[in-house]
């Protein structure tokens, strides 16, 4: 008769089978922890006293927590000994200097650089360049010619003669350019016939200047005169426009200890009208100076 083997036999033969290899081994935890059982304290100081060190030894080798501790306590304590306290802070902000001594030193600055500008002022002040002024004496020829009948009776002559001597005093406005000023003082004897007086000339002229071949000096001064004329007691005031042309030659220049000195001579039209007419000619000396 065959056999019949049901389900749940089955189970547990296959269970069985299991079960009988794992019964068979011992327990792993165990097997571990009697194939690595830390070592004892009395072993490890066997161990100790093997290798000939006492457990003495071995105590006073073994880290202090407090000993340790005391070095980096210290380390702490040195740090904070180097930072800077609050009672350092303030010595070091009163030792600093205040806002008020910051402004006296910037206000003793200012004074300083305005005395420097006062004494640059004072120096350039006393370099400037000099006053640059001509003096000059001249003696003058002068002719009127008479086209009016009555200016020809009171004189008693279409023409008549003079002669002044003429000072002049000037500057120079710019490089090229001065400014003169004329008087007159006669030296004629009005009695002697064709012969007239010259009893007052004055004249302010403008004065461009220039210079030739390195030497002549010439110049055409433009501006206006007044001469008055005279004969017996008659007389005439000729006041216009006045122009001329002078040629002046230095005599002494660039001399130490002396002024430059220059003599010329030169042509003057004091009036030029319809009725009349007054020129003249003149020579004499310059003398130029700086104040």
């Amino acid at each position: 008769m065959k056999r019949v083997t049901t389900p749940s036999g089955l189970f547990l033969l296959l269970g069985m089978m299991v079960a009988m290899p794992l019964a068979a081994q011992e327990d792993p935890a165990a097997a571990f922890a009697d194939a690595y059982e830390a070592p004892s304290e009395d072993a490890f100081a066997d161990d100790a006293a093997g290798e000939g060190v006492s457990e003495d030894a071995f105590a006073d080798a073994a880290p202090d927590s407090a000993a340790d501790a005391a070095p980096v306590e210290d380390g702490a304590d040195a740090f904070a000994a180097d930072v800077p306290t609050e009672t350092d802070a303030d010595a070091f902000a009163a030792e600093a200097p205040a806002d008020d001594g910051f402004a006296a030193a910037e206000e003793e600055v200012a004074v300083e650089e305005e005395a420097v500008v006062e004494d640059d002022s004072a120096s350039a002040g006393s370099e400037r360049d000099p006053v640059w002024l001509y003096v000059g004496a001249d003696y003058a020829w002068l002719t009127a010619q008479f086209s009016s009948d009555a200016l020809q009776a009171r004189f008693g002559a279409d023409r008549v003669d003079s002669r002044f001597y003429r000072g002049r005093i000037g500057t120079r406005l710019f490089q090229f350019i001065g400014v003169e000023g004329h008087f007159g003082v006669s030296d004629t004897d009005d009695s002697l016939p064709g012969d007239v007086e010259v009893s007052e000339y004055v004249g302010i002229y403008l004065v461009p200047t220039g210079v030739l071949f390195n030497l002549l000096e010439v110049s055409a001064p433009v501006g206006y005169s007044v001469t008055e004329l005279q004969r017996g007691n008659a007389s005439e005031k000729f006041d216009a426009v006045s122009f001329g042309l002078n040629i002046e030659i230095p005599l002494l220049v660039d001399v130490d200890g002396f002024p430059d000195i220059r003599i010329g001579g030169g042509g003057t039209v004091y009036q030029a009208e319809k009725e009349s007419r007054v020129y003249g000619y003149h020579a004499g000396i310059r003398i130029d100076f700086n104040i």
